[in-house]
């Protein structure tokens, strides 16, 4: 009863009422870092094999692809970091670029930050509960967040250290026990599976079974809606302010107005995809969702539907091998600053649309 009021007081925003940290350890596997005389393989191709699982384009111009190991592309050559230039595990989730330009790789067994050379892992800090306050709005926009494995919370790079904070239960979910386990659930639900950062700077977090929270760096927030809740991997704030999520495999939903509606409902009965791995928006206000099963949708919101000449029959589309899309498993999507929309496949290639196909990634890009 202590741990649950406390909890609660932390929901409210009392800085002052914190709950214990937890037990369960947060550190990946220890990783010496690679010696000097293993220097990263380079081609003209991409030839790595694979689930593409992110991909950013840096403030130099370079994209960095993760998927098994790290690629990064300077324009004209594709040069491969794996665990033996430092990366803690070859499945890499999650790259971001930190303000002072430096690529983080986050994996199934860590995080490590590039140092020019090769990946370095920096290793979190103990666990605790996420805080209810930051020192100011900058800050808070500059954080890194990366999955904590299965265990409750995320980490987060704060520009000084890497800490595991673990998520504040809110009433009436499961309470975990002094050892971090849920009965009936284990330690897994409320592990994030999905992040996006909105407009306003307010992170999203998608969750395993514990579902959809928001944090503005003062207040942690579920948000609720009626039916099942499943898998929660992507989130994606359009240009309206609409925020997209895949109830996986429950659906696809979306917040307005504070509103959660499901997104079938709009469709009249149409078909939907069941769920989403992935969701992005390109320059002319298309939204294109990775299905949680197979293949690649793209949706005409009302206002772009409402400035075309001719509209066509249907505001959902898919596309399969059938319609020209080089295969039918993606994971990934990624707008870059030429506008262009990039999607990743599950066999470690890449391929943009141009409103009349699919092409692949290279230095003939459109």
């Amino acid at each position: 009863m202590k741990l649950l009021s406390c909890l609660l007081l932390l929901l409210l925003g009392l800085a002052a009422c914190q709950a214990p940290p937890a037990t369960v350890s947060s550190e990946p596997t220890s990783i010496p870092t690679p010696p000097d005389n293993i220097a990263p393989t380079t081609d003209s191709i991409l030839h790595f094999e694979g689930r593409i699982r992110s991909i950013i384009e840096d403030t130099a111009g370079h994209y960095w692809i993760g998927l098994e190991g790290v690629a990064r592309y300077d324009g004209t050559t594709w040069t491969y970091f794996t665990t033996d230039q430092g990366l803690p595990d070859m499945q890499v989730r999650y790259l971001r670029e930190d303000r002072e330009g430096r690529i983080w790789a986050g994996t199934a067994n860590g995080v490590a930050v590039y140092n020019g050379r090769g990946f370095e892992v920096v290793k979190p800090q103990p666990g605790r509960t996420l805080i209810t306050e930051v020192p100011d709005h900058e800050s808070f926009d500059h954080w890194l967040w990366f999955d904590a494995g299965n265990q409750n919370g995320a980490l987060r790079w704060d520009g000084q250290q890497l800490e595991h904070l673990t998520f504040p239960v809110p009433p009436g979910y499961p309470e975990f026990d002094s050892t971090g386990f849920i009965p009936g659930y284990g330690y897994d639900r409320y592990a994030v599976y999905g992040f996006h950062r909105d407009r306003s700077g307010a992170m999203w977090f998608g969750t395993e079974r514990a579902g959809l929270f928001r944090y503005d760096g003062r207040t942690f927030s579920p948000i609720h809606w009626e039916g099942p809740t499943g898998v929660i991997r992507a989130i994606y704030e359009d240009d309206q302010g609409r925020v997209w999520f895949g109830n996986n495999p429950h659906g696809l939903m979306y917040i307005e107005g504070g509103r959660v509606v499901d997104f079938s409902q709009d469709l009249g009965g149409a078909e939907e995809p069941a769920g989403a791995l992935a969701i992005g928006q390109d320059s002319s206000g298309y939204l294109w969702i990775v299905p949680y099963q197979g293949g690649l949708w793209r949706y005409t919101p009302p206002e772009v539907r409402a400035s075309l000449p001719s509209p066509a029959a249907a505001p959902l589309v898919q596309f399969t091998t059938e319609d020209g899309l080089p295969t039918n498993h993606l994971g990934s999507i990624y707008l870059d600053e030429a506008g262009t929309i990039w999607f990743g496949t599950d066999y470690g290639d890449i391929y943009g649309y141009d409103g009349g196909g699919f092409f692949p990634f290279g230095p003939d890009r459109p």
